[in-house]
C-alpha cells in the first residue's frame, strides 16, 4: 500500500518511534540528537577500528537480507555504509585475495539478491535502459582508451598497475557504485519503497555527519588548520573533505523532502547533523552547493518563508566553525582575479586542456580516455597545475570521453531532469510532489557542485548520485502511474 504522509495512520514507522513520545518536542529532539551523535561516533569508531564485531554484524545482516529476498533492504544497508566505505575494514582484502574487499562482497550479495528476485521488479522504461547502457558504454570506452596512456597514468600513483589491474581498478570496481542506479529504478515499485530508500539516505547522511563532528572536535580539534582537519578525515574515512561533502550535498535535499512529508524528528536531527558536518568539512563547494540546494528546494515548493528560519538554524549549528568557514569563503576572493579565485583552474588548467583537445580532432570527438588530464601534453610540459583531474566534472567528461560521450550523457541526463520537472507539474499528490522535488534538487545540487570538482564517472565520492538518479527514474514512473490510475490500482504491490 502506498505511503501517504497526509494520513494519520501513515506514521506507523519512524514517526511513531521518534515522534509519538510523551516528552516535549524540544526535549525529544535533544534526546534524539544526543543519541544520534553518540551512535554515529560509536559506529564510526567501530568501523574505523576494524572491529570484528562490526564486520560479523554486517555479514550477518546481508545473510538475513539474502534469505528475506528484499533487494531494497539489501541496497539500503549498502547506502548507509557507503560514506564509510573508505575506512580500513573496507580497504582490506579478506583472506588476502584480490577483489575480496568487504564493499565488493556486499555489492555482489546485493546484486545476487536482486538477480534472484528480478521478476519481482518493474521493467525499466526505454529511456532509462538507454541511459544505463550509454553511461556504461561511454565509461568503458574511456577506460579502454586510457590504456594507451597507462605509463603516464602510472606516474601519478604509488603502485603502478598492469593493463589488467588498470581495467579491474578503474572499470570493474567503479561499477559497484553504478549498479544501484539499475537496482533502485527496477525495485522501487510503490511510494512506500521510495520512502524506505530515502530513510536510508537520511540515516547515512546523519551517521556520517555525527562521525565527521566527532573527528572535528575530538581528533583534529576545533581551530586546527584546514590541512590537519583534512588529514584526519583522510586517515579515518579515506576521502578528501571535497569527496565527503558530496554526500550531504546530494542527501540534504532528500532529507528536506522527507521532513516536509513526515515532520518527524529523525529527519530534523539528520538535517542538523548534515548541515553541521558541511560546516566542519571546510569545503567551499559545500558552502555554495548546500545553500543553493536548500533555497532551491524551498523556492520550488513555494516555501520561501522558511528561508530565514533555516538560514538562522544553519548559522547556529555552524557557529563553532564560523572563523574557519569565513576564512575558506574569503580564500583568494580579495584579489578579485578570476584565476586566483578559482585556485588557478581557469587559466592554468581548464583553458590549456580544452585548447589542446580542440587542436586534435580525435581527442576532441572521442576524448583521450580516463585521466586525460594527467596524460595530456600540457601536463607533460608542466604547462598546467600538477593534478590528475581538472576539478570540473564537465571539463573532465569532455577531455575523457570527447564531444560524443559528453553529448550522449548530457542528453540522457537532461531527459531525466525534464521528466522529473514534467512529473512534478502533473502530480496532484503532495507527498509524491515532495519526493520529486527532493530528487530534482539533489541532482541539480550535484551538477552545481560539479563546476569545481567531482565526476560523472562512477566512484565512491558520487555513489549517492547514481542512487538518486535511479530514484528519480522510479519516481517518474510512479507519478505517471498515479496520473493514469485510481489510488486503489496503484496500491497493489508489496515493497521490494
Amino acid at each position: 500500500m502506498y505511503f501517504d504522509a497526509s494520513s494519520p495512520t501513515s506514521h506507523t514507522g519512524p514517526r511513531s518511534i521518534l515522534g509519538g513520545s510523551r516528552f516535549a518536542p524540544s526535549l525529544r529532539a535533544a534526546l534524539v540528537l544526543s543519541a544520534a551523535l553518540a551512535a554515529g561516533a560509536f559506529v564510526g569508531s567501530a568501523i574505523v577500528s576494524a572491529s570484528l564485531l562490526v564486520v560479523f554484524f554486517l555479514i550477518g545482516s546481508v545473510v538475513v537480507l539474502l534469505i528475506a529476498g528484499r533487494p531494497l533492504w539489501a541496497l539500503s544497508l549498502l547506502v548507509v555504509l557507503l560514506p564509510f566505505s573508505g575506512t580500513d575494514p573496507f580497504r582490506v582484502n579478506l583472506a588476502g585475495f584480490s577483489g575480496t574487499k568487504l564493499l565488493n562482497l556486499l555489492m555482489v550479495l546485493v546484486v545476487f539478491v536482486s538477480v534472484i528476485n528480478w521478476k519481482k521488479g518493474t521493467k525499466l522504461p526505454t529511456y532509462a535502459t538507454g541511459l544505463a547502457f550509454a553511461w556504461a558504454a561511454v565509461f568503458s570506452v574511456a577506460v579502454f582508451r586510457s590504456l594507451a596512456n597507462l605509463e603516464t597514468i602510472n606516474y601519478y600513483v604509488l603502485e603502478p598497475l598492469s593493463p589488467s589491474e588498470h581495467i579491474l581498478t578503474h572499470l570493474v570496481k567503479p561499477f559497484v557504485y553504478f549498479l544501484p542506479l539499475v537496482i533502485v529504478a527496477r525495485f522501487i515499485r510503490t511510494r512506500k519503497d521510495a520512502e524506505f530508500l530515502t530513510t536510508a539516505v537520511t540515516l547515512a547522511v546523519g551517521s556520517l555527519g555525527a562521525f565527521v563532528l566527532y573527528v572535528y572536535f575530538f581528533m583534529a580539534g576545533p581551530g586546527a588548520e584546514a590541512k590537519v582537519i583534512n588529514d584526519n578525515y583522510m586517515s579515518t574515512l579515506g576521502l578528501h573533505r571535497n569527496g565527503l561533502v558530496t554526500f550531504p550535498i546530494i542527501g540534504i535535499p532528500i532529507i528536506l523532502a522527507r521532513w516536509f512529508r513526515t515532520r518527524d524528528t529523525l529527519s530534523a536531527v539528520c538535517f542538523v547533523l548534515g548541515i553541521a558536518s558541511v560546516g566542519t568539512l571546510l569545503s567551499r563547494t559545500g558552502y555554495l552547493s548546500v545553500p543553493i540546494g536548500v533555497v532551491g528546494y524551498l523556492a520550488l515548493s513555494k516555501r520561501v518563508r522558511y528561508v530565514p528560519l533555516i538560514a538562522a538554524a544553519i548559522a547556529v549549528v555552524t557557529f563553532f566553525a564560523w572563523s574557519q568557514i569565513a576564512e575558506r569563503l574569503n580564500y583568494r576572493l580579495e584579489s578579485g582575479d578570476r584565476n586566483a579565485v578559482s585556485a588557478g583552474r581557469i587559466d592554468t588548467l581548464w583553458i590549456p586542456l580544452l585548447e589542446e583537445a580542440a587542436a586534435d580532432p580525435e581527442k576532441l570527438f572521442l576524448g583521450n580516455g580516463r585521466f586525460a588530464t594527467g596524460a595530456s601534453q600540457m601536463a607533460e610540459r608542466g604547462a598546467i597545475l600538477d593534478v590528475r583531474h581538472p576539478h570540473n566534472m564537465f571539463v573532465e567528461l569532455l577531455l575523457d570521453a570527447g564531444v560524443v560521450g559528453f553529448t550522449i550523457l548530457m542528453a540522457f541526463l537532461f531527459v531525466v531532469l525534464w521528466k522529473l520537472k514534467q512529473s512534478l507539474q502533473i502530480s496532484t499528490d503532495p507527498a509524491m510532489a515532495e519526493h520529486l522535488r527532493g530528487a530534482l534538487v539533489a541532482l541539480g545540487s550535484y551538477l552545481v557542485a560539479g563546476l569545481t570538482g567531482r565526476s560523472l564517472f562512477p566512484q565512491l565520492g558520487n555513489s549517492f548520485f547514481w542512487i538518486v538518479l535511479g530514484l528519480a527514474i522510479a519516481l517518474i514512473g510512479l507519478a505517471a502511474a498515479e496520473s493514469r490510475s485510481t489510488p486503489r490500482e496503484t496500491e497493489a504491490h508489496e515493497p521490494g
